[in-house]
């Protein structure tokens, strides 16, 4: 039917296929159109105006050049209709591609007018985020120097910090070290001094809140303080191992305005241990390490065989050093023999030696004293010497801790 072109042909072919359900295509299209050829003229008209724009200059409608068709196409045979149509199809491709080109053209100005509205935007949006990234990578830089500078000072502050608490630290250690290598004794009878000192504040605190009530009290109270004085003097000398003749007369006139009590005490003092005080006594801990200093040497004359002549004293001598150096002194029971033989001489000595070194080293020297009495021969003549010095010292701590205690009594008194 499409090919005969014949509008009742191709209306019935439609149909046809319709009713069997044929699905629509370009075939079945173009039946429609040549069924019905006034839509096609019209459709063909509409097109050659759209293309030549004359429906907008003439004045002229598409119905009128579909009704000027019409008319033309009546008195047309097939073959004029066909070269009509073939005319037709002819204007509307230039129409089409008269308009594609406008188009075309048109697209290309927007295009260009688009690109280079866009590069102007697009510029001025990149250098605004140009400067937005200047100015924030300033700004981050500001914050990264700040940090790293408060970071800087933070951490110099921790090292000297450190190095300060470090050094403090080593000081500190030094100080230590040092004062551990002070003596024993020495920290031993600072803390005596300590004790005997609070003993005598409280006293002397007590006398400076007495309320003076006569002339005779107030006297009182002067002598007994001077007395308290010149009693913290004898014993800081006697602590330092200084000459004590000036203390020790000090503390004669002191006492003698006290009271009686004091110079009668130190009257019954020995005068030559008077007579010693005014050349450096030596402190508790002196003695006991002399005693241990010369133990060795005790041991020797008593370890040495008895001496014949002048080669016998050197050559006795010689073995009671060898002997010593082999012989350890220990702490032995005490067993008197009323023999009187050289050997049980020796025995008894070297067992008064070794009692004497564990009372010295437990701090007893009044007992140590007592031992040593006990040695005979010429270990003792030889031992005499740290007796005398032992004795004495002792003797002037006994006067001033008896005259502590009659100042602490005094004071009491004038409660």
């Amino acid at each position: 039917a499409v090919a005969t072109r014949q509008p009742e042909a191709c209306a019935r072919a439609l149909s046809g296929a319709l009713e069997v359900g044929v699905a629509p295509c370009a075939l079945t299209e173009l039946a429609r159109a040549l069924s019905e050829p006034r839509q096609l003229i019209r459709a063909l008209a509409a097109e050659g105006a759209e293309g030549g724009g004359l429906s907008s200059t003439a004045g002229l409608a598409v119905d009128d050049f579909a009704a000027a068709a019409e008319a033309a196409a009546a008195s047309m045979d097939e073959g004029q209709l066909r070269d009509r149509a073939v005319e037709l199809a002819g204007a509307i491709s230039r129409g089409h591609f008269l308009h594609t080109r406008r188009v075309e053209e048109g697209l290309r100005a927007a295009e260009v007018g688009l690109v280079a509205a866009c590069s102007e935007r697009g510029g001025g949006a990149l250098q605004h985020l140009l400067g937005e990234k200047e100015r924030a990578q300033g700004e981050r830089r500001a914050e990264l120097e700040e940090l790293l500078r408060r970071r800087t000072l933070e951490a110099a502050e921790a090292a000297t910090a450190q190095i300060s608490e470090e050094a403090a630290g080593r000081q500190a250690s030094a100080r230590v070290e040092a004062e551990q290598r002070v003596e024993g004794g020495i920290r031993q009878n600072r803390e005596e001094a300590q004790q005997r000192l609070g003993a005598l504040a409280v006293p002397l605190g007590v006398l400076g809140e007495v309320v003076q009530s006569g002339q005779g009290l107030q006297q009182r109270s002067r002598a007994i303080n001077a007395l308290s004085g010149a009693l913290l003097a004898l014993e800081g000398a006697l602590l330092a191992g200084r000459t004590s003749g000036a203390e020790l007369a000090a503390l004669q006139e002191a006492g003698g305005a006290a009271d009686d009590f004091v110079r009668r005490l130190l009257a019954r003092v020995p005068a030559e241990t008077m007579a010693r005080s005014r050349a450096a006594v030596l402190t508790e801990p002196q003695l006991r390490r002399s005693l241990k200093e010369q133990l060795g040497g005790l041991a020797a004359v008593a370890l040495a065989p008895p001496q014949t002549g002048l080669l016998g004293s050197i050559g006795s001598h010689l073995v009671g050093r060898l002997l010593a150096s082999a012989y350890h002194l220990r702490a032995a029971e005490w067993n008197p023999d009323a023999s009187d033989s050289p050997t049980k001489a020796a025995q008894r000595n070297l067992v008064a030696l070794s009692r004497a070194a564990a009372l010295a080293e437990g701090g007893d020297l009044q007992a140590t004293l007592e031992v040593l009495g006990e040695l005979t021969g010429e270990c003792r003549a030889k031992a005499q010497a740290w007796v005398e010095d032992t004795r004495h010292a002792l003797l002037l701590r006994q006067a001033a801790r008896a005259v502590q205690a009659k100042a602490c009594c005094l004071n009491s008194a004038l409660l």
